[in-house]
C-alpha cells in the first residue's frame, strides 16, 4: 500500500506540472441570446482521494521518506469529503436559470472514463472526447457542463526530504461546458485554488484530528466553488 502511494505521488507530481498548459475556451459572448432554448446538465466526475500533494524536486527515496514522515496527516487528509466543492452545482443552476436558461443536475457523476471515451479517431481538437449522448437522450439536454477534480487536499513545496513551505489547502479542477449537438467545447476553464495556514497556528496536531488542516483544504473547496459561476 505505500508503494502504492509512493508512485500516486510522483504520478501526481508529474500531472499536476502540466496541467496548467491547457488553453482555456472562454464562452461566446452571444451563448445567452436564446436561452430560452437552452437546457444544460450539470455534472461532477467521480472525485479522485484527496491527497497530500507535493511539488518540488524529489527522487523516489525522497518521496518514500516523506510519505513516512507524513503518513498520520496524509491518513486524515484522505478521509476529507468533497462535499463544499460539489455544492457548487446547485449555485450553477441557478445562475443558469436567472440567465433564462433551464438547468437539471445529474443525480450521480458523469463517467468521463474508457468506458465512454470516444474511439482516437473520433477525436478532435476543440471537441469533448468523451460520448455524451446519454445524456442528451435521458435529459433532454442541449448541454453539458462538466466538472472534474484532478487533484485536491494540500499542497507543501520540498527540496527533496526538506520541506521548504507549510501544507495549503489545494484543488485544482477543470470545467467544461459541451454543446451536445455536436460535442463541441463552448466553454472550458480550470479552477486553481490554494489556501495558506494562518499565521501562528499549529496544524500539526494529531492529537485533535489535524483541524487546522481540514479548514484550509474546505476553504480551498468553498473557493472553488465560488469559482464554478464566473464567466457564465
Amino acid at each position: 500500500m505505500k508503494n502504492l502511494k509512493i508512485m500516486v505521488g510522483l504520478f501526481c507530481t508529474l500531472i499536476l506540472s502540466g496541467c496548467a498548459s491547457q488553453q482555456a475556451i472562454n464562452m461566446p459572448d452571444n451563448f445567452w441570446d436564446d436561452a430560452s432554448s437552452k437546457k444544460i446538465a450539470i455534472a461532477f466526475v467521480k472525485q479522485p482521494e484527496m491527497y497530500a500533494h507535493r511539488s518540488g524536486g524529489q527522487g523516489l527515496l525522497d518521496l518514500a521518506i516523506n510519505e513516512m514522515v507524513t503518513s498520520s496527516v496524509e491518513d486524515h487528509i484522505n478521509t476529507i469529503s468533497h462535499e463544499k466543492f460539489e455544492n457548487g452545482k446547485s449555485r450553477i443552476a441557478e445562475v443558469i436559470k436567472a440567465k433564462g436558461g433551464e438547468a437539471v443536475i445529474l443525480p450521480v457523476y458523469y463517467d468521463a472514463s474508457e468506458a465512454t471515451e470516444l474511439p482516437k479517431e473520433q477525436r478532435k481538437k476543440g471537441y469533448f472526447s468523451y460520448d455524451a449522448s446519454a445524456v442528451k437522450e435521458n435529459y433532454n439536454a442541449t448541454h453539458l457542463m462538466v466538472i472534474q477534480t484532478i487533484a485536491a487536499g494540500t499542497m507543501r513545496d520540498y527540496y527533496g526530504i526538506i520541506p521548504l513551505s507549510k501544507p495549503r489547502g489545494y484543488i485544482n479542477a477543470d470545467v467544461t461546458l459541451v454543446d451536445l449537438a455536436d460535442n463541441r467545447i463552448t466553454m472550458k476553464k480550470k479552477i486553481i485554488e490554494e489556501v495558506h495556514l494562518p499565521e501562528g497556528v499549529d496544524w500539526d496536531d494529531a492529537e485533535n484530528n489535524y483541524p487546522e488542516i481540514t479548514k484550509i483544504v474546505h476553504s480551498a473547496l468553498e473557493n472553488a466553488a465560488d469559482k464554478l459561476t464566473e464567466n457564465l
